[in-house]
């Protein structure tokens, strides 16, 4: 088989740039000394209606589990990963209040509190983060 190099396909250029950006991002925001920001996060609605479509697709289950999304989600906000998976325990599950849950997790020796939320409460329903503060 003979590689032709004037005909390479984009999409495999594109797929290493990506696999390169993702590993940046991973190294970068996985180190202890990062910054947490902190606040209240913006949560884009079609963006939800889009994941909350994969999952019913059966694609990324584990964005219907609140923990999962308190540790994967939590890494573009300056956690570290495996920190989290370490550290993490909820304090905060009403029974009468559906679709909210607060998880506190350690990181660099300080505390915070991730707030996750259902846009739509119910079983298989896509779960976001919508605030993170200092404990």
């Amino acid at each position: 088989m003979k590689l032709n190099f004037n005909k390479i396909d984009w999409r495999i250029i594109m797929g290493v740039v990506i696999i390169c950006g993702l590993i940046y991002f991973a190294f970068s925001y996985n180190r202890p000394e990062s910054i947490i920001k902190t606040g209240k996060i913006k949560i884009d609605g079609q963006e939800m209606v889009n994941i909350q479509k994969a999952i019913d697709d059966g694609h990324q289950p584990w964005r219907a589990d609140p923990k999962e999304i308190a540790c994967i989600d939590s890494i573009q906000y300056g956690f570290n990963l495996e920190e989290n998976y370490k550290t993490i325990k909820e304090i905060y599950h009403p029974t009468n209040i559906p679709g909210i849950i607060k998880y506190q997790v350690t990181h660099a020796e300080k505390d915070y509190i991730i707030t996750v939320i259902q846009p739509v409460p119910g079983k298989d329903k896509i779960w976001t983060i919508s605030e993170i503060s200092e404990k």
